[in-house]
């Protein structure tokens, strides 16, 4: 998904003045409520959150699925590539097949310059 369009305001941005009487901090604050809600809405859109009582919990493991993954299960690092590793295949068992080795292990072992198994 995109980054979504519908921002919130911060925390910092949202300071009441000291002096308010109650009446006046309470409509504040629930317009922010308010505002805070219909974003909230805006966003559930943006994902294609279906409207119900699941609403907030639907959008809120999408936005966890999104920006909190599982971390991706570490690849084994190996200097063989699938090319090499289907090159020493056919060269193991052409050794096998022309009879200078009896297995995998002895044809691993043959050196080709010297024409025999190699001891160390």
């Amino acid at each position: 998904m995109s980054t979504p369009k519908t921002r919130f305001a911060r925390p910092e941005t949202r300071k009441l003045p000291l002096l308010i009487d109650d009446s006046e901090k309470k409509k504040i604050i629930e317009k922010w409520v308010n505002e805070d809600h219909q974003r909230l809405l805006a966003l559930c859109e943006e994902y294609d959150i279906n409207s119900g009582p699941q609403m907030f919990y639907d959008l809120a493991l999408k936005l966890a699925q999104e920006h909190l993954p599982e971390p991706k299960p570490k690849r084994k690092i190996t200097k063989w590539t699938d090319l090499a590793g289907g090159a020493l295949v056919v060269e193991i068992n052409r050794i096998i097949d022309s009879g200078v080795a009896k297995n995998a292990t002895e044809a691993a072992a043959f050196s080709p310059q010297k024409g025999r198994g190699v001891t160390s």
